[in-house]
């Protein structure tokens, strides 16, 4: 796309592709979307934009989560059974769990942040940096444990 207007064109048709009723005037999908994107850069913002963030892309790409699980001061974690037994030391982090994707992402959204470290976890796939992530696995992982 070499000119604006080819360029505004192609982010036309990408919204029209993503709007579940083309009947209406309205884009229920786009305006959904940025309402989550005033969202996170209202809540999710430490320096960089909340959209750029790691919370921030998962709640854009995912939604309001269903369930938080919160440990906000991080520090000592009593891992289950199923998470191998015994504690470990943790950064703070939250887990996000989703029903409505419960099949397609086997893990929840896990974000866990310091000054050196950031690790999001969502389905199989995983990004570090700044070293290993330790921390709790996901609920699914609880259920395989308990009925394997």
């Amino acid at each position: 796309m070499k000119t604006n207007e080819e360029r505004e064109k192609f982010i036309e048709i990408i919204w029209h592709k993503r709007d579940p009723d083309p009947d209406t005037a309205e884009n229920e999908y786009r305006e959904a979307y940025y309402e989550r994107l005033a969202y996170v850069n209202e809540h999710s913002s430490s320096g960089i934009p909340g959209y750029k963030t790691d919370r921030g892309r998962i709640y854009l790409k995912y939604g309001k989560p269903d369930e938080i699980d919160s440990h906000p001061a991080g520090g000592r974690y009593e891992r289950e059974a199923s998470e191998g037994g015994g504690s470990t030391s943790t950064y703070p982090f939250e887990r996000w769990f989703y029903r409505k994707y419960s099949r397609a992402v086997r893990r929840p959204a896990r974000v866990r942040r310091s000054h050196r470290q950031r690790r999001i976890s969502s389905g199989a796939q995983s990004v570090s940096e700044g070293g290993p992530a330790d921390g709790p696995r996901s609920r699914a992982d609880h259920r395989r444990a308990e009925s394997g």
